[in-house]
C-alpha cells in the first residue's frame, strides 16, 4: 500500500511537472523600435535596439492576464528565395523562471487567416523542445528532452540554428554548432519564398515576473 502511494505521488508530480511546460495562449505581440537602448518599461513585447541589433523580452508582475500564462511571438524577418536560408540566433536569458521557454520560430506562413510555423523552444535547465503550431492546435516533433550542448543557468549563451535539407525535405537544429535533432515538417515545403521566421518567449502564470531574454540574429 505504502508503494502504490508513492508511486501515485510520483505520477501526480510528473504530471504537475510536465503541465508547467505546455504551451498555452499562444499571442502574437508587437516589436517596438528603440534608438537609445533596450524599452524594459513596455511589458509582454518585444524591443528592437536597432544601434545593438538586438531584440528583448520583458515582463514584470501587470503583465498577468491569464490563469494559464502566454507564449508570446514575433516575426523578424521573411526568407527571401524558394530556397531555405539558415537561421542562427544568439540568445541569453537573463532574468525570470528557469523553466520557462524561449526560442525561434520559421517556416511561418498563414493558412485560412491563420498562422502556422514550427518552434524549437529552450530553457535555462539546458531542455529543449521542437513543435508545429496550426490552427489545428500544436504537435510536438520533440517533447521536453534535455541536452548536453546547451549552456545551463542565467546570462548564459546559446547559439539556436536550423537549417534545411531539400532532398530529404528535413530540417537540422544545432545548438551552438552541435547537430541536436532532424525532423520533417508535415507541411513539406519546397518553396520557401515569403516564409517567416522570428523569437519566442513563455510566461508562466505563476511568474509573471522580472523576464528578461535577450535575442541577436546571427548572419
Amino acid at each position: 500500500m505504502k508503494k502504490e502511494f508513492v508511486l501515485l505521488i510520483f505520477i501526480f508530480l510528473l504530471i504537475s511537472v510536465s503541465c508547467n511546460y505546455q504551451i498555452k495562449g499562444l499571442r502574437q505581440a508587437s516589436v517596438q523600435v528603440s534608438t537609445d537602448g533596450i524599452d524594459t518599461e513596455s511589458p509582454s513585447e518585444f524591443t528592437f535596439d536597432s544601434e545593438e541589433g538586438v531584440y528583448s523580452f520583458s515582463t514584470d508582475i501587470s503583465d498577468k492576464e491569464s490563469e494559464n500564462g502566454y507564449t508570446y511571438w514575433t516575426v523578424t524577418g521573411v526568407n527571401e528565395s524558394i530556397e531555405f536560408e539558415e537561421i542562427s540566433f544568439s540568445i541569453k536569458k537573463n532574468t525570470g523562471t528557469e523553466n520557462s521557454m524561449f526560442g525561434i520560430l520559421f517556416a511561418k506562413e498563414d493558412y485560412d487567416g491563420k498562422a502556422e510555423f514550427d518552434m524549437v523552444l529552450i530553457n535555462t535547465q539546458a531542455q529543449y523542445l521542437v513543435c508545429h503550431v496550426s490552427g489545428q492546435g500544436i504537435t510536438y516533433y520533440r517533447e521536453l528532452s534535455g541536452s548536453a550542448y546547451l549552456e545551463q543557468g542565467f546570462d548564459k549563451e546559446n547559439i539556436i540554428s536550423i537549417s534545411y535539407d531539400k532532398d530529404s525535405l528535413k530540417y537540422n537544429i544545432k545548438f551552438n554548432s552541435y547537430d541536436v535533432f532532424v525532423f520533417s515538417d508535415e507541411r513539406e515545403i519546397e518553396d520557401f519564398t515569403g516564409f517567416g521566421y522570428g523569437i519566442v518567449s513563455t510566461v508562466l502564470a505563476s511568474d509573471y515576473q522580472n523576464e528578461n531574454v535577450v535575442f541577436e540574429e546571427i548572419n
